[in-house]
């Protein structure tokens, strides 16, 4: 699923962002979110990808981080 194809929040029943330290990634309803070309989108903090989210509307999410220590 590529950020313009992200549903409208009151179609979000689960929202994950997971990952470790430099490689946080994103699902939504159990899709990964997709760069341009198809790739699973990454983000170095996991700040980076709320803002992106919040940036679409989406305020409720899981977080499962991990710390690579």
């Amino acid at each position: 699923m590529r950020q313009s194809e992200i549903p409208e929040p009151s179609q979000v029943a689960d929202l994950l962002v997971y990952g470790l330290p430099g490689d946080y990634r994103v699902k939504i309803n159990g899709e990964h979110l997709e760069t341009r070309g198809n790739q699973v989108r990454r983000f170095h903090t996991s700040d980076s990808a709320i803002r992106a989210l919040a940036r679409c509307g989406l305020h409720h999410m899981r977080l499962e981080l991990t710390n690579a220590g």
